[in-house]
């Protein structure tokens, strides 16, 4: 959408935020290549629905610019735009204030503490959902401690990783420890289960009737996982087979009319759309040969949908919208 080739050629988008006089903001990180470990956060903004951006600038906001664990944007219920800045240790927030042209000085947020054998939390490509009684959900995952630290993640079922979720109900100011999203039960004396070792990142939509559903990236299973929460986020049921395989769901939305699309790796870069609030979905629909499919979703106009994401060739960011009709999605180009 904005290639700027001054600051580097590979362009990986995380946020796309929408603000209530409909202005379009935009974060992603630049690298010179796939290897550095730093990238350089910037914002680009869009005054008519994503067809044209404008020139990048610096997210000042952020000092910790780590190219795949980069500042996460967020405009909660009550209209703060926040970002969540990763430290070794937790995270950070800022207010950013004037449409992120000005922000505050950044304050420690307290979630914790890290559940048991987990190294640190991380947030995944889909960090919040803002939920309709005005609570909001932070999704997050860790790698579970390993024996072996030699041992690496393509040693098949050596790396294991759970996910959680945190809510919070007073927009963003304090969170409550994470919850583990995968709830497999109890034994006989009400001890409690531990959850699946093969999850990662999650993404998650909010139905019609308040529940909320999750699917969530597999480590080695070919299918993705899926799991349900009754209420708001505070207890999760158990995860089982997501309804088709696939990897790496960077998020889901929910149009204002109750589509539900997600998109994901394999075959290719496929999305999946229900009608039916998960019930039912189509077959899928490969919609570019990219194979990063992280980036973020945003409905812009009623039932149009704009797509960024990663470009596999680690070059330029793409983008596309996205129609969802009773019949499924198909591109369009808005004029």
């Amino acid at each position: 959408p904005c290639p700027d080739t001054e600051y580097g050629p590979w362009q990986l988008p995380f946020d796309l935020i929408r603000f209530p006089n409909r202005d379009l903001l935009l974060s992603y990180i630049v690298q010179e290549q796939r290897t550095d470990v730093k990238g350089t956060p910037l914002l680009s903004r869009s005054y008519d629905n994503g067809r044209s951006w404008s020139n990048p600038e610096i997210l000042q906001a952020s000092k910790v610019h780590i190219a795949l664990e980069p500042s996460r944007l967020h405009l909660t219920p009550g209209g703060r735009l926040l970002s969540f800045i990763p430290i070794e240790d937790g995270f950070m927030m800022a207010e950013l204030n004037d449409k992120a042209h000005t922000w505050s000085q950044p304050v420690t947020v307290k979630i914790g503490p890290v559940p048991l054998k987990i190294k640190r939390l991380m947030i995944g490509p889909q960090a919040f959902l803002n939920l309709s009684d005005g609570s909001m959900i932070l999704f997050c995952c860790g790698a579970y401690n390993l024996k072996d630290p030699d041992l690496t993640f393509y040693t098949w079922g050596a790396t294991h990783g759970q996910a959680f979720a945190c809510r919070s109900t007073d927009d963003g100011q304090t969170w409550s420890e994470p919850v583990n999203i995968d709830n497999p039960g109890c034994d006989a004396k009400g001890k409690q289960y531990e959850g699946n070792l093969d999850l990662s990142e999650v993404c998650g939509v909010q139905m019609g009737d308040g529940r909320i559903m999750a699917l969530i990236r597999p480590l080695y299973s070919p299918w993705m996982w899926e799991t349900w929460s009754d209420d708001g986020g505070k207890t999760w049921g158990p995860c089982v087979r997501g309804p088709f395989p696939g990897y790496a769901t960077p998020n889901m939305l929910r149009t204002a009319s109750g589509a539900i699309l997600v998109a994901h790796r394999l075959p290719s870069m496929t999305v999946h759309c229900s009608l039916n609030d998960g019930q039912t979905w189509d077959e899928g629909t490969l919609i570019d040969s990219s194979l990063w499919c992280m980036g973020s979703m945003i409905e812009v106009e009623p039932d149009v949908v704009l797509y960024v994401y990663w470009d596999s060739f680690e070059s330029l960011m793409r983008a596309q919208f996205i129609r969802v009709t009773p019949g499924g999605i198909e591109p369009i180009r808005l004029k």
